[in-house]
């Protein structure tokens, strides 16, 4: 009989660790899987795009940690650079003013670090105007945050493809 019950209670041991390491740890239950997590993250880019785009403030204010997150870009000031910071509440101010005529956005790269911080860079075009955006974002309880955008504007691509055509051709009558 105590051997039935050494082998009731090794076989109730036995199950449990296996159910436990099929679910994971049960302190980590609340976390999301990675597939949610780009999910999530696509969704509050598109979030701050669509917030940009339409100067909606309320979608800004979803997609961004409001309280601490900064936009920093090289701002030119008679003949030297220096980076300027701004705080998101301004930059929201900014953004709120008009409505973009033309847009475009699209995420060149994604990375999710530990379900806890992701790294975007995201290719966005605005009334004609061409950016480069880096984004940062932290994931505060349960919720993704953009806490920092980092930015440059480059060229217009078919404007450098064109250029870059006739250089060819020149090259091709000197040849």
């Amino acid at each position: 009989m105590k051997k039935n019950w050494v082998s009731c209670i090794s076989l109730i041991l036995v199950v449990g660790a296996a159910a436990i390491a099929q679910e994971g740890d049960p302190a980590k239950k609340s976390e999301s899987k990675p597939g949610d997590d780009e999910t999530a993250v696509r969704a509050v880019v598109d979030q701050y795009f669509r917030g940009v785009v339409n100067a909606d403030r309320e979608l800004l204010e979803k997609a961004w940690d409001v309280d601490s997150a900064h936009m920093k870009h090289i701002k030119s000031l008679t003949g030297s650079q220096r980076v300027d910071v701004v705080p998101i509440p301004l930059a929201i101010d900014w953004w709120t003013r008009v409505k973009a005529k033309t847009s475009a956005g699209e995420v060149l790269y994604l990375d999710i670090v530990d379900g806890q911080m992701a790294f975007v860079k995201y290719k966005f075009d605005y009334n004609n105007l061409h950016y480069i955006d880096y984004l940062t974002l932290y994931k505060i309880g349960d919720s993704w945050k953009l806490v920092n955008k980092t930015f440059v504007r480059h060229a217009e691509p078919k404007k450098a493809a064109a250029t870059d055509e006739a250089e060819e051709k020149e090259k091709d009558k000197t040849d």
